[in-house]
């Protein structure tokens, strides 16, 4: 995505372990001129926004991995081969 005339930019970085996470980029004309001070303290206040909004994506795919493993596992091993314990598999018989 090409800036259309603009003149200003303020990016916020988003990491976590070395690893970007996200980018957000606002881009200015020189006819609205720089951001104020008061305006990037507000960009402060969205980036602490943005952190939780990453923060539960995060959530949603850790939840999303462990849906798709066991949906794996399932498919390979038959229920009759599974011991429960509070709605938890503790042991699959030998071979299965």
């Amino acid at each position: 995505m090409a800036p259309a005339n603009a003149h200003y930019a303020i990016g916020l970085f988003f990491w976590n372990a070395g690893r970007l996470l996200g980018v957000i980029v606002i881009m200015r004309s020189a006819m609205q001129g720089p951001l104020l001070d008061r305006k990037r303290n507000d960009c402060g206040n969205f980036t602490r926004n943005f952190q939780t909004a990453l923060g539960r994506l995060r959530l949603s795919e850790r939840e999303h991995t462990v849906r798709v493993a066991l949906e794996q596992f399932m498919r390979r091993v038959s229920i009759t081969n599974l011991r429960f314990q509070r709605n938890r598999i503790v042991a699959a018989a030998p071979g299965a």
